[in-house]
């Protein structure tokens, strides 16, 4: 027999080896067939809640602490749109109204998902500035399908020095 075949025929008894343990399983306890998918990552409007710190960059600026909320709507398992409003300790006090377009890359069997986004923001405190911004982070989707999230955005402000805009928070499915 050539190698090719002997080959050909060992796949064909291995496939049938793994079928016939498969039919002899029942579906729920079979040991080879596992749902790795997580069930929370799923469409639709998710609520946030955060801590937030502004660090801004270069001169002038202050490090400050505060929090915000967040609505964010997944079109699909990977594609959301995300308004975010936050308030900073500054002097006076920073107001950021943030809308980003959020791209996820959910690992399925960890219930893990990193995730990229980029925007626009407008920094309200004694004037307005717009800003673009672009950023990161990485959530954790509980069984309760509760979410711990982080993320870093780096906000380009027009006439201010630019910041960067830490979060570390929860965010619920609706």
């Amino acid at each position: 027999m050539s190698l090719m075949k002997r080959l050909q025929v060992s796949i064909a008894m291995c496939l049938l080896g793994v079928g016939g343990v498969m039919a002899d399983s029942p579906p729920d306890k079979n040991p080879l067939i596992e749902d790795a998918s997580c069930p929370c990552l799923f469409p639709g409007l998710h609520v946030g809640a955060f801590a937030s710190g502004l660090l801004p960059r270069g001169k002038g600026g202050e490090n400050a602490m505060g929090g915000g909320i967040a609505f964010t709507y997944f079109f699909t398992e990977k594609v959301a749109l995300e308004y975010s409003y936050s308030a900073n300790a500054t002097d006076p006090q920073t107001h950021i109204n943030a809308l980003d377009l959020v791209y996820r890359l959910p690992l399925q069997s960890l219930c893990w998902s990193p995730y990229v986004m980029g925007g626009g923001a407008v920094f309200s405190n004694a004037q307005n500035e717009g800003a673009y911004r672009l950023g990161g982070g990485l959530e954790y989707r509980f069984e309760n399908c509760v979410a711990l999230f982080s993320d870093a955005t780096y906000n380009w402000i027009q006439r201010e020095p630019d910041a960067v805009n830490l979060r570390l928070g929860l965010r619920l499915p609706f």
